[in-house]
């Protein structure tokens, strides 16, 4: 169980001043659920993520996952993290990449266990390669097998897929929804892309912009594993219809506050 209670954050500024980012976000998300996080640019939702990942420690509220803080958790290592940009070591093979999070920790790693989390994204004929022999997809797969080499609790994605195209990112959803149901964790994932937020999510959490709050939540009860022609379906688009009503109320009134300002 992951639980926000009364969750706020301020950034101090550079002329001192405090603004806040986050105010006052409260939910609770069960263990192996698929949150999917959406709004206005530059809304918090990053900051969020990194509150969860125990990156940023000044914040009020209470932070639990599975009973213990985030900082906790992610000196246990039960956290992954993917974010943007995959952040490959362009002179480690995809075995080596994977293995760093043991390596940063001083932990031995187990063969079998890299051998599993290979088979498991799919990389088991690339092991030996370095990244700029990968395409873009594949390196995000290192990077999700990387995050989920800990076994953790809790994976975080911050736009993981942003930089590529549509087929690509279908395809990609399509094995991190595989890659996932296969570990059990609990996902955050930050997304712009309305589709990819819907198809993912058990959850889809709308957020207000800045200071962020939950504008709205919307529950996505399509069964698993999902596949394309889920998206041709009449009730995926009346869902995609509500949800895209919601972030464009939500970033209206994010500019209604910037022009206010």
């Amino acid at each position: 169980m992951i639980s926000i209670k009364d969750l706020s954050f301020s950034q101090k500024l550079r002329d001192g001043k405090h603004q806040c980012i986050i105010n006052g976000i409260h939910c609770s998300v069960e263990r192996g659920a698929c949150v999917t996080i959406i709004g206005p640019s530059g809304g918090g939702k990053t900051t969020l993520l990194r509150i969860l990942a125990g990156l940023e420690h000044d914040y009020e509220g209470a932070v639990d996952i599975d009973g213990a803080s985030p900082l906790r958790a992610q000196e246990e290592g039960r956290i992954g993290f993917v974010f943007q940009q995959p952040v490959l070591f362009p002179w480690r093979t995809v075995r080596e990449n994977i293995e760093l999070p043991f390596e940063v920790k001083g932990k031995s790693l187990a063969s079998n266990v890299i051998g599993e989390m290979l088979k498991i994204t799919a990389l088991e004929k690339y092991a030996s390669y370095h990244p700029y022999q990968l395409s873009g997809g594949m390196q995000s797969r290192v990077a999700i097998a990387r995050a989920l080499v800990t076994e953790p609790d809790l994976l975080l994605l911050d736009e993981p897929f942003a930089d590529l195209d549509e087929f690509n990112r279908e395809r990609m959803n399509l094995e991190l929804q595989r890659i996932w149901m296969n570990t059990g964790a609990t996902m955050f994932f930050v997304t712009h892309d309305l589709v990819e937020a819907v198809f993912l999510a058990d959850r889809v959490i709308v957020l207000s912009s800045k200071p962020a709050q939950i504008y709205q939540e919307f529950q996505v009860n399509f069964p698993r594993p999902r596949t394309p022609e889920l998206m041709e379906c009449p009730e995926f688009d009346s869902l995609l219809l509500r949800v895209r009503g919601s972030l464009r109320k939500a970033t209206k009134l994010h500019a209604q506050q910037e022009n206010c300002l």
